[in-house]
């Protein structure tokens, strides 16, 4: 492929959009980049927090379960209280939520505020897709939503810099309980964590 034919694609890939399509897509790339907190949670439990691989896989699979809550919770939002107030409230709660957590020391304080930070973040998609389909129109919304789900694949990206980290293995019972832990929430839709040794 010439680098014409690749300049060419892009062009017809991404012109004719509106602009306020590129402002949704801009703040859900923030986002999805700020998401990285959730793969790093499990490291900061148990390497620095010193707390075991089970409990990293619970606070995972709270985070997890809170952005399954928020999705249906957030679309119900989206039609009764509109696309931009539930916007607004789901990304105010997530920096207030993800601040909160950074202060958090018990353990169960630090699950319920990882539940609440997994339900906040994920509690503006249904108002952002509700918006785009409302702003694009319809002949450019197959490209529009594949442009934005690119941009959500950013958070894998981000995910997988830090999966391998140092240090002696977990032991076989601990690796059993945190696949187990992480595996619900990824099959219902959320991200899987691997979760660091104790």
């Amino acid at each position: 492929m010439s680098v014409s034919t690749l300049k060419r694609a892009v062009r017809e890939s991404v012109s004719g959009l509106p602009r306020a399509f590129w402002w949704l897509w801009a703040s859900t790339l923030i986002n999805r980049l700020g998401a990285f907190v959730a793969t790093f949670m499990a490291l900061y439990l148990t390497l620095d927090r010193g707390y075991s691989a089970s409990y990293a896989g619970l606070v995972a699979s709270l985070h997890g379960l809170g952005g399954v809550v928020s999705s249906v919770a957030g679309g119900v939002m989206t039609d009764r209280l509109g696309r931009r107030p539930t916007m607004l409230i789901a990304q105010v709660s997530t920096a207030v939520s993800v601040a909160v957590l950074g202060f958090m020391e018990h353990p169960v304080a630090i699950a319920a505020v990882a539940f609440f930070v997994g339900a906040a973040s994920n509690a503006s998609r249904p108002a952002v897709q509700a918006m785009m389909a409302d702003i694009v129109r319809p002949e450019d919304r197959v490209r529009a939503f594949s442009l934005n789900n690119a941009c959500k694949a950013s958070k894998k990206i981000t995910r997988r810099e830090g999966r391998r980290p140092k240090g002696p293995a977990p032991t076989p019972g601990e690796t059993r309980t945190v696949q187990w832990g992480a595996s619900l929430p990824g099959r219902l839709g959320s991200p899987r964590l691997v979760v660091a040794p104790a």
